[in-house]
């Protein structure tokens, strides 16, 4: 069955907080003012089903950063191994980078189903090869061990998948192991919760991604990241009448963030 996303009503921001509040906030000197990666996997070699509409969030995620001010790279169609190794040559050379931005986009996995309340840990993404590359490794990739550079910097990664087989309708990405780590000045935001699939509409693209392009476009001068997130995750509820999609994101250490001031 294939579905169309409603468009949600606008949310309207009440003012401007206080950026020299108590709240622990990140400074942004540099010019750009950082970096961004979007990975899009849309067209694999064993799975019969592409990721249709996938484009239309590569665009929207590239256009709006750049307006933010962000350097983008793009990159479509990359295997585990590459994948891996996008993300190790990313990270390199951060020095003058304020803050690093990560967006994968593909089909998903979850290893273990019955947990179905648990923000990380449990997921892979996939290469266009159906292997599955899980999100601790990705994260591994910016600790203070691998990405000095980055230490005391925010880092924010965007991960558009399915995490499991529960609710089938609509086009979906579908297809944690271990222990998250304990990484500092990370948020690490998921298109669904674990168990459960992630919605795509192959006219307009994945319901989460174009929440984001919408909110963050319209409130990103005013408010800070985690914010933005919730007014995401409540625009997600009202994409359709019956089906429901529910976002989620972890904080490790991370501060309060605004992407353009």
């Amino acid at each position: 069955m294939k579905l169309t996303a409603q468009s949600a009503s606008p949310y309207k921001a009440s003012s401007l907080p206080d950026v020299h509040s108590n709240i622990p906030t990140y400074t942004f000197k540099g010019k750009p003012r950082g970096k961004v990666l979007i990975i899009n996997n849309m067209k694999f070699i064993n799975i019969k089903e592409d990721r249709k509409g996938a484009e239309y969030d590569q665009a929207s995620m590239k256009e709006m950063f750049k307006q933010f001010g962000y350097k983008v790279v793009t990159e479509k169609n990359k295997t585990k191994k590459q994948m891996l190794n996008t993300i190790k040559s990313f990270r390199k050379d951060m020095k003058e980078t304020d803050i690093s931005i990560v967006i994968v986009m593909s089909h998903g996995t979850n290893t273990n189903e019955n947990q179905l309340a648990v923000s990380g840990g449990y997921t892979e993404i996939l290469g266009v090869d159906d292997q599955g590359l899980p999100i601790d490794e990705i994260l591994d990739e910016f600790a203070s061990d691998k990405c000095s550079d980055l230490i005391g910097k925010p880092k924010i990664f965007f991960f558009q998948c399915c995490r499991g087989t529960q609710y089938e309708t609509l086009a979906t990405d579908t297809k944690p192991t271990v222990a998250y780590k304990s990484h500092a000045d990370m948020l690490i935001a998921h298109s669904t919760l674990p168990g459960f699939y992630s919605l795509r509409d192959e006219k307009r693209g994945s319901w989460y991604i174009q929440c984001i392009h919408k909110v963050f476009s319209e409130h990103a001068k005013k408010m800070d990241v985690e914010s933005m997130l919730k007014i995401v995750d409540e625009d997600l509820s009202r994409q359709h009448f019956i089906h429901k999609q529910t976002s989620t994101y972890e904080c490790r250490g991370f501060k309060r963030c605004y992407l353009t001031l």
